[in-house]
């Protein structure tokens, strides 16, 4: 399914005529790679640009900062649901647990639990190996816990995932 963001963007080659390294330099790439690394990701809707990214695309497609802005929120809305749709299938909760900046196995709890229980053994767990943990729940609310256990967000945000590349990587431990 195609994006917000890459209908606008391709709406706007199309109009004015231009092609993808044309598009890349107007944005202000110097590396056109890099460029159409970024480009090919937004257009196939595997990827959403971020920090002075929207507004790069703004002055390249003559657009205001604002109408980039809202198809890239509407893009993220679409995906939150589609995520938490996928998510309410799983009926088990996940204790995710940081180990370093970019590692975060993943700890199924057992079957059949509730979330008082879920949460519980999360913060049981949090404080045994003095680690940031979060607990992501069958409906897909986070409870993002301290090292001493103690429930220091509730959000309803993507868990973390150890990415190697751009490929979500999930080491389970059991």
């Amino acid at each position: 399914m195609e994006s917000n963001l890459s209908k606008l963007i391709r709406r706007c080659l199309k109009h004015q005529s231009l092609s993808r390294a044309e598009f890349v330099r107007k944005m202000g790439y110097t590396n056109l790679s890099k460029g159409h690394q970024r480009l090919t990701g937004w257009l196939r809707g595997v990827s959403t640009p971020s920090g002075d990214q929207p507004t790069r695309i703004a002055s390249a497609v003559g657009v205001e900062l604002k109408i980039v802005a809202e198809a890239i929120l509407k893009d993220r809305a679409i995906c939150n649901e589609r995520r938490l749709a996928r998510r309410a299938q799983d009926p088990n909760y996940y204790l995710i647990i940081r180990l370093s900046p970019a590692v975060y196995p993943q700890q199924k709890l057992p079957r059949g639990i509730d979330e008082l229980t879920a949460l519980t053994l999360a913060r049981a767990r949090a404080r045994s190996i003095r680690r940031r943990c979060c607990l992501n729940t069958p409906d897909g609310t986070n409870y993002w816990l301290d090292e001493a256990g103690t429930v220091s967000q509730v959000d309803r945000e993507i868990p973390p995932t150890m990415c190697i590349g751009n490929r979500p990587f999930r080491i389970n431990l059991s």
